[in-house]
């Protein structure tokens, strides 16, 4: 098993429906800044992550585990859904053209002791689309809010995901 970390400063909104993004500045010195996307409860929102080269060493598999928190203390959870596009070298189509694979999906638990608490998801076991060594692939993520579900009624904010993968 390898990972490789896609921390939200890589991740971008497509052309419409994108969550709010920011920098959280810490309380100690020196202050760190934190960069996340903010995915309400209600809109459907997406980012995405491109130019991904699938590293050499990739066999098989993928799993996604989102690193969120929510911006307020709340109970219940959030759904997270990952899609991914792979793109061999010679393929008929572009990046930009190619079809996603269907959506994978996890729900995921809030921290109920404090605001802005780190939560890890549960792994989402990716649909790969034939991805192999020294493919490019992009990965869509989004909110699920319309998923019954999700009951997190403030903001999720995504700081990060780890791309698992053997």
């Amino acid at each position: 098993m390898a990972d490789l970390l896609l921390p939200a400063s890589i991740w971008w909104p497509g052309a419409s429906a994108g969550p709010s993004n920011g920098v959280l500045t810490g309380t100690q010195s020196p202050a760190l800044p934190l960069r996340y996307w903010g995915f309400d409860a209600t809109n459907a929102e997406r980012i995405f992550c491109s130019g991904i080269v699938v590293p050499a060493n990739y066999a098989s598999g993928g799993t996604l585990t989102v690193l969120w928190q929510c911006n307020a203390t709340a109970a219940n959870s959030v759904v997270w859904g990952a899609q991914v596009s792979a793109v061999t070298s010679g393929d008929t189509d572009t990046p930009l053209e190619h079809a996603w694979s269907t959506q994978a999906t996890t729900t995921s638990a809030a921290n109920t002791t404090e605001a802005r608490r780190l939560v890890a998801s549960s792994a989402i076991s990716l649909n790969m689309d034939s991805a192999a060594a020294g493919d490019l692939i992009s990965f869509c993520l989004e909110r699920v809010a319309a998923n019954g579900s999700d009951t997190v009624t403030v903001d999720a904010e995504f700081l990060g995901a780890i791309f698992t993968y053997s």
